[in-house]
């Protein structure tokens, strides 16, 4: 990050702070600048290793209507940040929106569901990767209606839930832990193994 970014982001921090506003609406506002958004998904989707900064920063939808953080830049144009499905309550996103990723290479064409989250603490009640994958699984069921066709899962887009954790242990300071969703190739003997307890 240049001299010009990071105080720019200091100025950011500094006309947001006040009493009433918190740390978490001022990650928010950092959040929805494309600039700050392409360096997060240059190093964290996979899909996007190939491209350049700018090249991210072009093909993330942009809001015209919002203020940027860095002048001349865009903001990106949110999906719908809540969703709410009966019986289960309310999640509200702080970023969410769809990327429509270019072919590049070996890699063809996709669309991702990117969810960036600004984790301000840590909470005692449940570890924070519970709630990455609660907010994972939504995003997920919500395409059932809005992006697959009947029972054709095939065209189910990744999804991808980021959570920047800025006042995080200094242990982790750094640090990204990735969780996955992975296939395991094991062949297990389920009739021996239920006889052997």
């Amino acid at each position: 990050m240049d001299n010009y970014t990071a105080t720019v982001i200091n100025q950011s921090i500094i006309n947001n702070d006040s009493k009433s506003v918190k740390l978490d609406e001022t990650c928010k506002v950092l959040l929805n600048d494309t600039q700050i958004l392409a360096h997060i998904l240059k190093y964290v989707v996979d899909e996007l290793c190939d491209f350049t900064i700018e090249e991210i920063q072009e093909i993330i939808p942009a809001n015209i209507n919002h203020e940027p953080v860095f002048p001349g830049n865009r903001v990106v144009k949110t999906s719908n940040n809540e969703s709410i499905i009966p019986g289960e309550g309310i999640l509200r996103f702080d970023v969410h929106f769809e990327l429509d990723v270019p072919r590049r290479n070996k890699q063809k064409a996709c669309k991702l569901q990117i969810n960036i989250e600004a984790q301000n603490s840590i909470y005692n009640t449940y570890e924070i990767v519970t709630r990455g994958i609660a907010y994972t699984s939504r995003l997920i069921s919500k395409q059932v209606k809005t992006v697959i066709d009947g029972d054709n899962y095939q065209k189910m887009q990744k999804t991808y839930s980021i959570w920047l954790m800025p006042q995080a242990p200094l242990k982790y300071d750094g640090t990204i832990r990735i969780y996955s969703l992975q296939e395991k190739g094991e062949i297990r003997n389920t009739v021996k193994r239920k006889r052997s307890l």
